[in-house]
């Protein structure tokens, strides 16, 4: 009886909870609009992809935006708009990521505490080289330039005079494509992922490579 008991509070929990490691997780595809905050949706959404794909707990309704660039605003001195990964990473080192169901609340900066990320290092490494740390767990956040066919979803075509760069991050790849989440909505690419060619995959397209860990 009381096995039957514990049997049955356990699927209860797994129910609820619905953890990554039985049911799989997924990324989250959030949609910037307008706003110049791809940096931001990028490293608040990998960040709890990863916390997720370890069995870590996370936000219901994800890590606020909003809290994110204001706290990388006070550090990036970049003007007028958008920022940099390194920045938005420094936040989530030093002082976390806020909840989104916390954001305007007067504990929302103690509430991001208990989300903090334990590493961060920016990289310089080939398309074989992203690959294998994509099979050792690790998400690829990277600053690449606005490259000329992003917008169906497949990015095989180099614009290396572009001044436009678009953040996002890598989470599996195919033979011939890294395989990356975007944050332009569910209609865009493969239900908001899309495939970054490989030979697209190196200097100056990609201007800045980050990982990360959580624990």
């Amino acid at each position: 009886m009381i096995v039957a008991a514990v049997v049955f509070v356990v699927l209860l929990y797994v129910f609820i909870t619905q953890p990554a490691w039985v049911y799989g997780a997924e990324p989250r595809i959030d949609d910037q609009g307008n706003r110049p905050w791809c940096v931001v949706y990028a490293v608040c959404n990998a960040v709890e992809y990863q916390r997720q794909l370890e069995g870590l707990e996370t936000p219901k309704n994800g890590f606020s935006k909003e809290w994110l660039y204001k706290e990388c605003k006070k550090i990036d001195n970049l003007k007028p708009e958008g920022t940099l990964i390194n920045y938005a990473l420094q936040v989530a080192y030093e002082k976390g990521l806020c909840p989104a169901d916390d954001y305007g609340k007067k504990d929302a900066d103690k509430a991001a505490e208990q989300y903090k990320i334990t590493t961060y290092t920016g990289i310089y490494v080939d398309v074989g080289q992203a690959k294998e740390l994509i099979d050792k767990g690790n998400l690829i956040l990277t600053n690449s330039r606005y490259i000329r066919d992003w917008n169906d979803g497949v990015v095989t075509k180099t614009d290396e005079n572009s001044t436009v760069c678009h953040a996002t991050y890598y989470m599996g790849y195919d033979e011939d494509y890294l395989v990356g989440v975007n944050s332009w909505g569910k209609d865009y690419g493969d239900n908001g992922k899309f495939k970054f060619a490989n030979d697209c995959f190196y200097f100056p397209n990609v201007l800045g490579i980050w990982i990360f860990e959580v624990k």
